[in-house]
């Protein structure tokens, strides 16, 4: 089967059919939270579909790679794109890995890359951590000069592909939605936090700290404020996502009150 390059969805209507029609019963898919960001990356142009005759496939533009959706209803039909990026996605699942799945995109030509677990807390869980630091400032980010600041040190810390790096442009919408938290040790930059509110969870987003900074509690003041900062009721909850072998990171959270959810994604990579 010959599959050329990925066309460009224009059309809310066209895209809400594609997955309307290839949504089968037992179909295997990964497109959760993609319907929710449908028109805007219509507007943006950055969505693209690959159509067989069983499977659906639809590509987000990240830049520097495709993020990719996947409707799959005949495991036989093999995957061909001619595309100039990377390709990455993420399958969810909970319990034992997917075999299935994971075994077509890897006779696809992928391969696999990160598993992350799904962790969340309420307000009235959270454990009390406390930060005796006094070199160290939290402020919520304010300008134009910390959003840059924060773009370079994400980029620097995160994973490539499964890190879902914003731009600038991305980063200096979250500040000016105070939604960006940075760190000062000793009046430097040395970390930031990024949150926002989805569905009335507050999710964490991205956190770093520059290598420089490492060992000095920052993290664990950045976590704390997180949760302070963001709380409306005791009942407030919080949600992230981490690397499931990054033990500084699970351990930290785990510090919290943070506790595994049960859900789970490995991505998979196709360079």
């Amino acid at each position: 089967m010959e599959i050329n390059a990925p066309q460009l969805i224009d059309n809310l209507e066209v895209v809400n059919q594609l997955i309307s029609d290839f949504s089968r019963k037992k179909c295997f898919t990964n497109n959760y939270l993609l319907v929710n960001q449908l028109e805007s990356l219509i507007l943006s142009k950055n969505l693209y579909a690959i159509i067989g005759n069983d499977n659906l496939i639809l590509l987000v533009d990240k830049n520097i790679s495709f993020k990719v959706y996947y409707h799959i209803n005949n495991l036989e039909e093999p995957f061909i794109v001619n595309a100039d990026k990377p390709l990455m996605m993420e399958i969810v699942f909970k319990g034992d890995q997917p075999a299935t799945i994971k075994e077509f995109w890897c006779r696809n030509g992928f391969a696999e890359h990160l598993t992350r677990m799904n962790f969340a807390l309420t307000y009235q869980q959270k454990s009390v951590v406390e930060n005796i630091n006094s070199s160290l400032v939290i402020k919520i980010a304010d300008n134009e000069f910390e959003s840059r600041l924060t773009t370079n040190l994400f980029e620097n810390d995160l994973d490539r592909y499964t890190g879902d790096l914003k731009s600038f442009e991305e980063i200096d919408a979250f500040v000016k939605n105070s939604n960006i938290l940075c760190a000062y040790f000793e009046n430097e930059f040395c970390g930031a936090l990024q949150f926002e509110w989805i569905n009335s969870i507050c999710w964490l987003g991205h956190i770093a700290i520059d290598s420089k900074y490492r060992g000095k509690g920052i993290a664990n003041s950045l976590v704390a404020t997180y949760i302070e900062h963001n709380k409306q009721t005791e009942d407030t909850r919080y949600q992230l996502w981490v690397i499931d072998n990054n033990l500084p990171a699970v351990n930290l959270y785990k510090k919290f009150g943070f506790k595994h959810t049960g859900k789970s994604t490995v991505s998979m990579l196709k360079l």
